[in-house]
């Protein structure tokens, strides 16, 4: 490690100031500008050197030559004489404020090699933080996180835990706050505002939420169709428990249904046999039994298709591809179909339980999978014909299998009516 020597800071300093700088630093160090050992004695005079060389430091800094003031920092830290934590972690301090992620790593490996106390860890940590580097930051925190109780500790590491949504470790580290130190205001509100945060984010994973791209002459329709369901769902819940919004993105469109407690299946479901009627695979009378809303939802259906009707002939006249009455039918046609198209992946849950219905019938055995299999498959795919080859196959190879199909169908029907299951319903409709 180098000793310091006089003539070479004195050339080191000189080197990166201007007149202004030098004639600031003459009126302190009045020995400055002198070729001889009465600058080494200046520094010694004045602690040695540290004030001295952070009163160069903040005179760059001021002029903004942050690269000097890195290339003058690593010189002095090279050196045994100048390798103090107080200059290290001032260097530490300058990277987080002026540098790169990287030159705040170094200088706090730096930092922390020259004394056996935590503030460069909680000085780096809060910078992990700032940056979202959470995973390092829960490094860091964790490599002190010893048997000497911290609060800038526990609160640092707890910081990390409530960013990445693992709510409980945060709460139990504030509590280990407030169990030691009661009268802590601090550790109590943050306390009080992680476990909000944790009935926020659990409030919000049991929201149904959906979100889909429509063309921008598709989305006037798509909003419509959305906001009818929105409708509906006041009319199911007349006693409130429902909260329906609506958001754009550009041509992003996002709603979020919150549910009354207990409810969400129900909704699910409600939606699922809501985006078979829009999408055309069921008419109106099989969502409902009620003729006005049955009135209602071919109202919407009109109003949807008028609504693509418009923009499809304002598309062609503005491309000026219209070429007779055929061709507008068929571009229709073709709009109405990628619409639907496009709803089915909002509305129809692909994820619904239909492999219960295997569990529920499954006698164990090659045979009953190879015939029930095929039938989920269709049911997925909600293609009518299919499911329909699939019920005459099994009826066809095993009656009793068929039987008890029927009769789960059956029996779930009786037992949740309006609220079955929407695969159930489909089911229903296609069973003799």
């Amino acid at each position: 490690m180098e000793l310091l020597n006089n003539m070479k800071v004195y050339h080191q300093v000189n080197d990166v100031l201007d007149d202004d700088a030098k004639k600031v630093l003459l009126k302190k160090y009045p020995t400055f500008g002198k070729r001889d050992n009465s600058f080494h004695t200046t520094l010694i005079q004045h602690r040695f050197h540290i004030k001295f060389i952070l009163e160069v430091m903040d005179l760059l800094i001021e002029k903004k030559n942050l690269d000097k003031v890195k290339s003058l920092y690593e010189y002095f830290l090279s050196i045994r004489e100048t390798r103090k934590i107080s200059l290290a972690k001032c260097y530490l301090e300058f990277c987080i404020l002026y540098l790169k992620l990287d030159d705040a790593r170094l200088a706090f490996e730096h930092a922390a090699s020259l004394t056996n106390r935590t503030t460069p860890h909680e000085e780096f940590g809060k910078y992990l933080l700032k940056e979202k580097q959470y995973d390092e930051a829960e490094v860091i925190y964790k490599s002190i996180q010893t048997d000497n109780f911290s609060t800038k500790i526990n609160f640092g590491l707890a910081e990390v835990y409530k960013n990445t949504g693992e709510y409980d470790q945060a709460i139990s580290l504030y509590k280990s706050v407030t169990d030691k130190y009661s009268n802590n205001a601090l550790a109590w509100q943050l306390l009080r505002e992680t476990e909000s945060l944790k009935r926020k984010h659990r409030k919000k994973n049991e929201n149904i939420t959906k979100s889909i791209y429509f063309k921008s002459e598709h989305q006037k329709a798509g909003i419509t169709i959305l906001q009818n369901f929105g409708n509906l769902l006041n009319e199911k819940y007349p006693q409130g428990g429902v909260a329906f919004t609506i958001k754009q993105e550009g041509f992003k469109v996002i709603m979020v249904i919150e549910h009354p407690a207990g409810e969400k299946e129900t909704v699910e479901d409600y939606l699922n046999r809501y985006g078979l009627v829009v999408t055309g695979k069921i008419p109106p009378e099989d969502f409902s039994t009620d003729p006005i809303l049955v009135l209602d939802l071919k109202r919407q259906l009109i109003q949807v298709e008028s609504d693509l009707k418009w923009n499809n002939e304002k598309q062609m006249m503005l491309t000026n591809t219209i070429n007779g009455q055929d061709k507008q039918i068929e571009n229709l046609s073709n709009q109405l179909e990628y619409f639907q198209s496009q709803l089915t992946n909002v509305l129809s849950n692909k994820h619904v339980e239909i492999k219960s219905l295997l569990e529920l019938i499954n006698r164990g055995d090659i045979q009953t999978e190879s015939l029930i299999q095929p039938l989920i498959n269709s049911i997925n795919s909600e293609d009518i014909k299919e499911t329909q080859n699939a019920l005459d196959h099994i009826k066809n190879n095993d009656s009793s299998l068929f039987q008890k199909s029927n009769d789960l169908v059956l029996n779930t029907m009786a037992s949740t009516g309006a609220n079955a299951p929407a695969w159930i319903d489909y089911l229903s409709k296609i069973l003799p």
